[in-house]
């Protein structure tokens, strides 16, 4: 198994709560600056910044990733809109946290104990306990990936996991759809296929065993005239959430998209 540490950089898209009676774009800033406090003060303490993370995670974990969903937009423009004005209005705060995490980048990029806890702040996705399995990938692939939206420049995904370990990394074929079920070839795609190959992994992507998690597969440009995608994967490997299997757990014997049975 091969280590992928958490960067320090994850701070600076996370953030979170304080009790009501300020702006959620205050509390945001607020919960960055309460996380960089801790991080400069353990900045030569790998096992103590653990710790403070740790218990951030345990008292405001849930609510900061509810906040993140409800402000952070997912479509890769809106977003970085959305960060530029955060910028505007509080820029000096901003660097101000950036600088203090830069102290403790040490210990966030290398002790596996501090990535661990910002994993536990970060989670991994949203939880649906209320909506049923979808059907096992005709494949049989371990995971089911279903397209929830469509962006110009990105995906929202759900993911279920059928198998008995928790699951990490994926390689997966994306194929566009026009209104009527054709597919959209995506710019440049290899030898002229229908569709592209794309790879996520690390503990952003995270799935547990029989559960859902949701997230945003970025940096994908929707071609024009598609209007819905759909998604089989091709490698699956397990994690701890630290860690990714280099074996995969398992592995696709077909050449490009698959045909159904």
């Amino acid at each position: 198994m091969s280590q992928r540490p958490v960067s320090f950089v994850l701070l600076a898209s996370f953030a979170l709560t304080l009790p009501a009676c300020t702006s959620d774009e205050e509390k945001m800033m607020r919960f960055e600056e309460e996380l960089a406090d801790v991080v400069s003060v353990h900045k030569d303490d790998c096992e103590g910044m653990a710790k403070g993370i740790t218990t951030l995670a345990e008292r405001k974990g849930k609510e900061a990733q509810a906040l993140k969903r409800k402000l952070v937009p997912k479509d890769g423009a809106a977003k970085a809109a959305w960060e530029a004005a955060r910028k505007a209005k509080f820029g000096p705060r901003i660097d101000a946290v950036t600088a203090k995490v830069k102290g403790g980048a040490t210990c966030m990029l290398t002790a596996e104990s501090v990535a661990r806890a910002m994993l536990a702040l970060q989670g991994d996705g949203e939880d649906q306990p209320d909506r049923p399995a979808p059907e096992r990938p005709f494949t049989g692939a371990p995971v089911a990936f279903v397209v929830d939206k469509v962006n110009p420049q990105s995906l929202d995904v759900s993911a279920y996991n059928f198998a008995d370990k928790m699951v990490g990394g994926y390689g997966l074929l994306i194929r566009y759809l026009r209104a009527d079920g054709t597919p959209v070839p995506p710019p440049n795609a290899f030898g002229g296929r229908d569709h592209r190959t794309w790879s996520v992994s690390g503990g952003a992507y995270r799935v547990p065993p029989g559960k859902w998690r949701t997230f945003t597969l970025e940096r994908l440009e929707t071609p024009a005239g598609a209007t819905r995608a759909e998604i089989l994967v091709d490698t699956v490997r397990a994690t701890d959430g630290i860690k990714i299997d280099q074996e995969p757990l398992w592995q696709s014997t077909s050449f490009g998209w698959p045909k159904r049975p």
